[in-house]
């Protein structure tokens, strides 16, 4: 099962699944879960949930739809605990077709698959807005061979393929450095 994969090998304690196009919410309480799905989208996240209320934020195959992917991830840089992680899976251009240079059939392609090629990023731009953001650590691991290569390419043309890679991006929220004040003893 795809949520326990992720909550041992994330050591994840609770898991709190967000779904735009869910009809109700659901909670599972089973001897290995503590899951709780709710209906919203990532634009409103940071309106449902107190600031840095999260440890952990992981956003699965999902990315790349999002309608602002830089506005989704600061959004969720606020809900992520001060030393926190999030890990996002997304595709990327490669880096010998950054977003200049990638030709117009590619991105019209692309639009029709509901992926908006302003979400389209290498993995040196990935890092870069990251880290404008204020993400600390910003990590891209490509899995294309094993998301690309042995899964899409039986639906998409190499063609395509060609253009595009796919990874695990895995950032940290900055620690604060800042003194808090102290409270005066009367």
């Amino acid at each position: 099962d795809e949520v326990k994969f992720y909550k041992d090998r994330f050591d994840l304690q609770h898991i709190t699944g967000i779904d735009p196009c869910l009809r109700e919410a659901r909670t599972t309480d089973e001897k290995d879960f503590n899951v709780r799905t709710i209906r919203a989208g990532v634009e409103n996240c940071d309106e449902m949930f107190p600031q840095r209320f999260f440890d952990k934020i992981l956003a699965l195959d999902n990315v790349y739809h999002y309608p602002d992917k830089e506005m989704a991830l600061r959004n969720l840089l606020g809900l992520v605990a001060p030393g926190g992680k999030i890990a996002v899976s997304d595709v990327l251009l490669k880096q010998s077709s950054g977003t200049s240079d990638t030709p117009l059939w590619v991105r019209l392609l692309l639009r029709l698959m509901g992926i908006p090629f302003t979400n389209l990023w290498t993995s040196d731009e990935y890092r870069s807005k990251l880290a404008g953001m204020g993400f600390d650590g910003v990590d891209v691991q490509t899995i294309s061979e094993q998301v690309l290569i042995k899964g899409w390419s039986r639906y998409l043309p190499n063609t395509l393929l060609q253009h595009l890679d796919y990874a695990i991006i895995v950032a940290s929220a900055p620690i604060e450095t800042k003194p808090r004040p102290k409270k005066k003893i009367a």
